[in-house]
Protein backbone atom coordinates (compact mmCIF):
# COMPACT_ATOMS: atom_id res chain seq x y z
CA UNK A 1 0.00 0.00 0.00
CA UNK A 2 2.74 2.49 0.94
CA UNK A 3 5.29 1.37 -1.64
CA UNK A 4 3.85 3.63 -4.31
CA UNK A 5 4.60 6.75 -2.25
CA UNK A 6 7.88 5.61 -0.70
CA UNK A 7 10.64 7.88 -1.91
CA UNK A 8 13.37 7.43 0.64
CA UNK A 9 15.44 4.66 2.15
CA UNK A 10 14.00 5.32 5.60
CA UNK A 11 10.44 4.92 4.37
CA UNK A 12 11.28 1.61 2.69
CA UNK A 13 13.06 0.54 5.87
CA UNK A 14 9.98 1.32 7.95
CA UNK A 15 7.78 -0.58 5.49
CA UNK A 16 10.11 -3.54 5.99
CA UNK A 17 9.70 -3.31 9.75
CA UNK A 18 5.91 -3.28 9.44
CA UNK A 19 5.86 -6.21 7.02
CA UNK A 20 8.25 -8.21 9.19
CA UNK A 21 6.09 -7.57 12.24
CA UNK A 22 3.11 -8.90 10.28
CA UNK A 23 5.06 -12.05 9.38
CA UNK A 24 5.57 -11.14 5.72
CA UNK A 25 9.31 -11.73 5.69
CA UNK A 26 9.54 -11.92 1.89
CA UNK A 27 7.90 -8.52 1.64
CA UNK A 28 10.14 -7.17 4.38
CA UNK A 29 13.25 -8.37 2.55
CA UNK A 30 12.04 -6.67 -0.64
CA UNK A 31 11.52 -3.42 1.29
CA UNK A 32 14.99 -3.64 2.84
CA UNK A 33 16.44 -4.35 -0.61
CA UNK A 34 14.81 -1.18 -1.91
CA UNK A 35 16.05 0.82 1.07
CA UNK A 36 19.59 -0.40 0.45
CA UNK A 37 19.37 0.52 -3.24
CA UNK A 38 18.67 4.08 -2.14
CA UNK A 39 21.19 4.15 0.73
CA UNK A 40 23.87 1.47 0.78
CA UNK A 41 25.10 2.68 4.19
CA UNK A 42 21.78 2.17 6.04
CA UNK A 43 23.25 -0.31 8.51
CA UNK A 44 19.98 -1.14 10.25
CA UNK A 45 18.52 -2.30 6.92
CA UNK A 46 21.31 -4.87 6.54
CA UNK A 47 20.73 -6.03 10.09
CA UNK A 48 16.94 -6.29 9.79
CA UNK A 49 17.21 -8.03 6.41
CA UNK A 50 19.54 -10.49 8.08
CA UNK A 51 17.00 -11.10 10.82
CA UNK A 52 14.25 -11.72 8.25
CA UNK A 53 16.48 -14.16 6.37
CA UNK A 54 17.42 -15.91 9.61
CA UNK A 55 13.74 -16.41 10.42
CA UNK A 56 13.41 -18.04 6.99
CA UNK A 57 16.35 -20.33 7.80
CA UNK A 58 18.48 -18.65 5.12
CA UNK A 59 21.39 -18.52 7.52
CA UNK A 60 24.33 -18.08 5.10
CA UNK A 61 22.57 -15.11 3.49
CA UNK A 62 21.68 -13.72 6.91
CA UNK A 63 25.32 -13.93 7.96
CA UNK A 64 26.33 -11.94 4.87
CA UNK A 65 23.90 -9.18 5.88
CA UNK A 66 25.15 -9.19 9.48
CA UNK A 67 28.73 -8.93 8.22
CA UNK A 68 27.76 -6.04 5.92
CA UNK A 69 26.13 -4.27 8.85
CA UNK A 70 29.28 -4.70 10.93
CA UNK A 71 31.50 -3.52 8.07
CA UNK A 72 29.52 -0.34 7.48
CA UNK A 73 29.28 0.33 11.20
CA UNK A 74 33.06 0.21 11.48
CA UNK A 75 33.48 2.47 8.45
CA UNK A 76 31.34 5.24 9.99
Amino acid sequence: MFRSIADSAKIHFNIGLILGRKGDHDGAIEAYDQALKLDQYLVVAYFQRGVAKMIQQRNPEAMEDFNSALKFLRDN
